[in-house]
């Protein structure tokens, strides 16, 4: 697709939004070649871009919502300030991208590929990633308030400052390095954290001393009585 034709149905699309479907025509970019192409603030609300390859396309600050980009092929977009509130992404590549302060509200990015992609300061509040792969992506800032990351892939994903209150993170791999650090939580995350602290098994007697300290908030686990619920451990001695 060439930039003119692609010009065209952005204008039509655009003359379909403003007439609430009386005039213009939907977007139909379905599995269109649009590599490199500028897009930048353009009206793409509720379109078809199922499949679409936007490899480095300009997206810059474009309004997506609710469009349909399931398996579309955005490897380094670029995204920043774009609107993507409850978009469909399931399945897309996002590597490399970049969607700094992005607004990704309610998005459906399960099994979306975002390694190493750009994600500071992003909102992704409620966002649905259940099994996204997001190995060293740029997450600090980001608000993931409330958002599903089942079985989430954040091996050095970078979390610094980010919103995690209310959001799932069963199963996902929890970054052991400074990535993690300083991350708002609510008491849901913080009694998931300490009851897997409180199940090593070490002999140490600090370790022991702090595991009992912890038991009254471990076993506010919200799966504890799945897992058990822990009893203090024996003092150990010097």
């Amino acid at each position: 697709m060439t930039q003119e034709e692609l010009n065209e149905v952005l204008r039509l699309h655009k003359q379909w939004l403003e007439s609430n479907g009386n005039k213009g025509k939907r977007a139909d970019l379905r599995r269109a070649d649009m590599r490199s192409a500028d897009m930048k603030d353009a009206k793409l609300q509720n379109a078809y871009l199922y499949g679409a390859y936007l490899y480095g396309a300009d997206l810059r600050g474009a309004d997506m919502r609710g469009a349909d980009m399931k398996d579309a092929d955005m490897r380094g977009a670029d995204m920043k300030d774009a609107k993507l509130q409850n978009a469909y992404l399931y399945g897309a590549d996002m590597r490399g991208a970049d969607m700094k302060d992005a607004d990704m509200r309610g998005a459906d990015m399960r099994s979306a590929d975002m390694k190493g992609a750009d994600m500071r300061g992003a909102d992704m509040r409620g966002a649905h990633m259940r099994g996204a792969h997001m190995r060293g992506a740029d997450m600090r800032g980001a608000d993931m308030k409330d958002a599903d990351m089942r079985d989430a892939y954040l091996k050095g994903t970078d979390m610094r400052g980010a919103n995690l209150k209310g959001a799932n993170l069963d199963y996902s791999a929890w970054p052991l390095w400074c990535g993690s650090f300083d991350v708002k939580c609510d008491i849901r995350l913080a009694s998931q954290l300490a009851y897997h602290f409180c199940r090593l098994d070490c002999e140490d007697k600090e370790v022991v001393a702090a595991q009992n300290a912890l038991i009254t908030l471990a076993n506010k686990f919200h799966r504890v009585e799945e897992c058990g619920v822990l009893k203090p451990k024996p003092t150990l001695e010097s």
